[in-house]
């Protein structure tokens, strides 16, 4: 990887430990406060990408699918005592 990459990923790491502000990983690392504040910025971006790509139908190919909600027939069974059937 190059330096600025290495840099950048530092910097992530800092920030994910949330030990140090802004301002003093700026100065550890030499940059300005605001550059700190993209790198944020870009891992936020990154985060809020994810969630919206997420898929909610993935599941492992062996699993069986079950839903989040409940059977909308169940209350008919239920009412109707239909197990038996």
């Amino acid at each position: 990887m190059s330096k600025q990459s290495d840099l950048i990923l530092d910097i992530m790491d800092e920030i994910d430990r949330a030990e140090l502000s802004f301002t003093q990983i700026a100065i550890q690392y030499g940059l300005s406060y605001d550059e700190v504040d993209a790198i944020h910025n870009q891992m936020l971006e990154e985060v809020q990408y994810d969630e919206v790509n997420y898929d909610h139908m993935e599941r492992d190919h062996d699993e069986a699918y079950e839903p989040d909600y409940p059977d909308p027939d169940s209350w008919y069974d239920e009412q109707y005592d239909l197990h038996d059937f």
